[in-house]
């Protein structure tokens, strides 16, 4: 899995591409843990456009997603189909979901 970091107006972009799987997840949870515990980001937008998600590991997604909320933080998620963004729910003013990354900031600025 690839895995790029753009910092844009206080908002932590992080594009994946490839597969998420077990492996990979365990590497992002190592990255967002230092983004989050070390640099004390609270705002990310997350690009799984280009992105094969096996569904055995939504569920650690979402344990990540509400590290981040219990931070004080907001999520976008972008390019995420139907059935991903109802298994990983909503949650209203800290959960967003766009179809391309030109709109994240429709939703999160500083």
């Amino acid at each position: 899995m690839e895995f790029k970091e753009e910092v844009k107006r206080g908002i932590i972009f992080i594009r994946c591409s490839g597969v998420l799987n077990s492996d990979s997840m365990m590497v992002i949870n190592n990255e967002l843990d230092y983004l989050l515990y070390n640099q004390g980001l609270t705002y990310y937008a997350f690009d799984f456009s280009n992105l094969i998600i096996n569904s055995n590991v939504v569920c650690s997604f979402q344990n990540k997603l509400v590290e981040i909320f219990l931070r004080c933080g907001k999520v976008v998620l972008c390019g995420l189909s139907k059935f991903y963004r109802e298994m990983i729910g909503d949650n209203r003013d800290l959960l967003y979901y766009v179809d391309n990354e030109d709109d994240v900031f429709d939703f999160l600025s500083l």
